[in-house]
């Protein structure tokens, strides 16, 4: 049985930081305005059975957010994100014997990565 996160997990691990950060500044938000950040999140565990498993951490990671007060109980934010990583062997993460077969019959190249994507939630207060 695999004990790895399932996708789902991984998605609702982000999604829980995110809503944190947004309820957070819903709280204290007097007037609608913007606010970008670079974090850095660290998803489960690595693990090489689904992408979310091997991209499971972060170079950095960029938000930004638009947000708008529709009323004294709700905000619209209106969210950009960048998930940012290089994706090159990670002696910690056991990828040492992995890198040294590749080598062995391909020239890898390290590359960085950037998956940016949007989405607005609307948050009661």
């Amino acid at each position: 049985m695999n004990s790895a996160p399932s996708n789902a997990q991984h998605l609702r691990q982000f999604g829980g930081t995110i809503a944190g950060i947004l309820h957070d500044d819903a709280r204290t938000r007097t007037e609608s305005g913007t606010r970008v950040q670079r974090i850095a999140i660290e998803l489960a565990e690595n693990d090489r059975s689904s992408g979310y498993g091997m991209l499971h951490g972060t170079l950095n990671f960029d938000y930004a957010f638009k947000a708008t007060i529709l009323n004294n109980k709700q905000i619209e934010y209106s969210c950009v994100f960048m998930w940012n990583d290089r994706i090159d062997p990670n002696a910690k993460q056991g990828d040492t014997p992995w890198a040294t077969a590749a080598k062995m019959y391909y020239n890898p190249k390290d590359y960085d990565i950037t998956i940016k994507w949007t989405h607005t939630y609307i948050i009661d207060r």
